[in-house]
């Protein structure tokens, strides 16, 4: 009696061992398969947007285009994309410019907590409008591998920006 319960708890536990293992090996895969997403092609383009839109964020010249004209911040953003691109990549950069221009008609937009008599019938929207739109080029796509980033970036309470970078080799 005793060496069928053995058995038993023997084929109990390789049975277990086998479903961990199986498990181990799908999640293994998964995971392997997750991480390819992204083209080795793609990366390094992608990490150059992103590399050249902070560096535009650190050095100011974003935060520089609010005060210019249309034609000084086009020239802007081109110059900073031939200082800041490498020779074999090609670039575009689109940036709007957004200031705040009222409360959406709320009444002013404060909410106050404590104030409990108002559930998802008193959230405030805030209007920004958002005309200025600059844009930079170097050279047109040669090919459909393209890396694009985006940065938001804010000047003060009432002014914010989006640019979109998108980078390819030439």
């Amino acid at each position: 009696m005793e060496i069928k319960k053995a058995f038993v708890f023997t084929l109990d536990a390789v049975f277990g061992l086998l479903l961990a293992i199986m498990l181990l090996t799908s999640v293994t895969n998964i995971l392997y398969i997750s991480s390819k997403n992204i083209s080795p092609i793609l990366m390094p383009l992608q990490r150059t947007s992103q590399d050249v839109l902070n560096t535009l964020d650190k050095e100011g010249s974003l935060d520089s285009l609010f005060s210019q004209s249309s034609a000084q911040g086009n020239a802007t953003l081109l110059n900073a994309l031939n200082e800041t691109l490498p020779p074999n990549i090609g670039g575009k950069i689109e940036v709007w410019l957004c200031t705040y221009v009222g409360d959406g008609g709320t009444g002013g937009g404060d909410y106050d907590d404590e104030d409990d008599d108002c559930d998802t019938e008193c959230e405030t929207s805030a209007e920004f409008s958002c005309s200025t739109y600059l844009r930079g080029i170097i050279s047109g796509p040669s090919t459909y591998h393209v890396g694009v980033s985006r940065r938001l970036f804010t000047i003060n309470q009432t002014s914010y920006g989006y640019a979109v970078m998108k980078t390819w080799y030439r």
